[in-house]
């Protein structure tokens, strides 16, 4: 893969944003970790009175702000499994208010992937009137997960590291495993339900394995999407025939529906879900994608 240092880049775009005054009313984070010195180290250099360095000690601003204890800055987190529309509306009401510290009103939102129809459709209505003085702060580890109207009315901040997206990690054998079930997934269609003991869950049997092995699925689509759009990408030759069959058997739209989905089950893996459940699901999705090439799952 290029070798481009998304965290250099991303320190730049924050950088030249706040030295030139030009704050955007919302951004969207994309972070390995959800690493929150990253995101507070961003909102001190808003709202630091004395221009904020990264060991700033001329004001209490930056230590309440480590400490949650400043009253501008809000926080909004999964309740369970997902972000819920009462909490944005609490928000909202909170936001209604005056500023208690400064000139700025800031809100994060943790993990905003796990937002339903209804809580997206109210934040929605939050980003599209924006008021003068009020920050919006996202965080995802999967910006594919974040719903395209959101993604598109906030600033992109990339801090996802290169080493996430690389098969060196992964054992030979595991990925050779991973390739097989593809190909038979991208040739028979439904009919690898049949097959799906024998390929995958015989094979993959501890949770830990399962979790990679869906990882591994994740890049080789990845590869293949980032193939399509540039001929040159380079692909590692360990899976260049499942990437050339992917690539024959899918457009653009189709595999953008297909990674969303192996992330939906990435993300409900985490949650102990039956696996065996979950590759049926993943088995008769990707034949709704085929067949209809549905936009969304």
């Amino acid at each position: 893969m290029k070798d481009v240092n998304n965290i250099n880049i991303s320190d730049k775009i924050m950088e030249n944003t706040i030295n030139n005054k030009k704050l955007s009313h919302a951004y969207l984070f994309e972070l390995s970790n959800l690493d929150d010195e990253i995101v507070f180290s961003f909102i001190k250099k808003i709202v630091c009175p004395n221009e904020y360095s990264d060991n700033c000690t001329k004001c209490n601003i930056c230590s309440r702000i480590s400490s949650g204890n400043y009253g501008d800055i809000k926080i909004i987190k999964p309740d369970g499994m997902w972000i819920k529309k009462e909490q944005l509306l609490e928000l909202q009401n909170e936001f209604n208010k005056k500023s208690i510290e400064s000139n700025k009103m800031i809100y994060v939102i943790y993990e905003a992937d796990k937002m339903n129809k209804s809580s997206a459709n109210t934040i929605l209505k939050f980003l599209e009137e924006p008021e003068e003085g009020i920050i919006a702060i996202l965080l995802t580890k999967n910006i594919h997960n974040v719903l395209d109207t959101i993604v598109s009315r906030c600033q992109i901040i990339n801090y996802k590291k290169n080493e996430d997206m690389s098969l060196s990690i992964y054992d030979d054998e595991m990925i050779s495993n991973v390739s097989n079930f593809i190909n038979v997934l991208e040739t028979q269609k439904l009919g690898s339900i049949a097959k799906i003991d024998e390929l995958w869950n015989n094979i993959f049997k501890q949770k830990s394995d399962v979790e990679k092995a869906i990882d591994i699925l994740f890049l080789i689509y990845y590869y293949s999407f980032k193939s399509l759009l540039n001929n040159n990408f380079n692909i590692p030759n360990n899976i260049m025939d499942s990437v050339d069959l992917i690539k024959k058997n899918n457009n653009i739209n189709n595999l953008k529906d297909k990674i969303n989905i192996i992330m939906s089950t990435q993300d409900n893996i985490k949650y102990n879900v039956n696996s065996n459940l979950l590759m049926d699901k993943l088995i008769i999705l990707f034949n709704g994608v085929d067949k209809h090439e549905i936009s969304k799952t």
